[in-house]
Parts: structure tokens; sequence; C-alpha cells
């Protein structure tokens, strides 16, 4: 089967399964097409769940405004945790529920830490 560079194709197998993408490079050799897979956009998925609407709305403005920041977010969390002195933690266990552990006295301890890039 003939392909072209920039043709609209179907990915039939792997994650992106059903998903639509322009083939931007065609290797001979292995018999292998990199085809460039849009996630979001009107015609996407999460797209068609929205009617198409949500690449011009503020919801897929803060959408994709998470989805750049939450790496960032994952870096701070991870050194928010590592600097948290979790020593209370196992007296705390004996006490309360494991979520009510997280929520009345980690996540008061990681706070700070959490907050500190933004002072």
């Amino acid at each position: 089967v003939d392909y072209e560079i920039d043709e609209n194709v179907r990915v039939t197998s792997g994650p992106f399964a059903d998903f639509t993408g322009t083939i931007s490079e065609i290797n001979v050799d292995q018999e292998k097409l990199k085809v460039l897979v849009s996630i979001f956009g009107p015609y996407t998925t999460l797209g068609r769940l929205f009617d198409g609407r949500i690449v011009s709305s503020l919801a897929g403005i803060v959408a994709a405004q998470v989805f750049v920041s939450a790496p960032f977010l994952v870096v701070a969390a991870r050194s928010a945790f590592a600097a948290a002195d979790t020593s209370v933690e196992d007296l705390a266990a004996t006490l309360v529920h494991k979520c009510q552990i997280l929520k009345i006295l980690m996540f008061p301890l990681f706070l700070p830490n959490l907050t500190s890039p933004c002072r």
C-alpha cells in the first residue's frame, strides 16, 4: 500500500488505535510510518466529547495549562514530600485512619514546602 507524507490516516493498533493522524515520515526498509496524532482538538475523542467546543473555550485553556504544568507540580510535590518530617506519621497511624493522617497531619506538613517556590 502506498502512502505519502502529509496524508491523513487512522491508527489501527497500539495505544493510539482509532486516532487519526498525519504521516510525517515513511521508513520503507522497516515498513513503518511515523504519524503525528492529535490528542486535543475538535476531532479527537476528547474534542468529540465536548462537541468540538473545548478547543476555543475556557475549559480547553484550563485543561491545556494543567496538562503543561503538571510535571512541574510533580517535581515540587516530590521535593515537598522529601523535605517534610514524617517521623510523626507512624505515631499518628496508631491513633487515626490513614486518610485522616494525610488530611489532618501530612498535608499541613507538606503545604509550606509546596508553596515555598511561590514566595
